[in-house]
């Protein structure tokens, strides 16, 4: 099994936060028009695709998870944004 880990109680079985968060959210939260709707998947991509990694190595060795390695964070703090 994989975490995070979510079942509703009409038995619908997701593993990803992404799906979870998509599954549980309203129409005010995801959007109504198709427009709106992949607005939110192109931001969560984003989030997943550039924040969380630049995020995971600057805390994670911060945290004691990891070692810190200095060329990942000379890398990460001179990302081109």
């Amino acid at each position: 099994m994989q975490v995070p880990a979510f079942e509703s109680s009409t038995g619908v079985c997701l593993n990803e936060s992404n799906a979870i968060a998509m599954f549980v959210a309203n129409e005010q939260l995801i959007g109504k028009s198709a427009e709106d709707k992949a607005k939110v998947v192109q931001w969560m991509n984003f989030a997943d695709q550039e924040i969380t990694p630049a995020v995971c190595s600057w805390v994670f060795p911060c945290m004691g998870f990891m070692q810190f390695y200095k060329q990942v964070n000379d890398w990460m703090t001179h990302f081109p944004y």
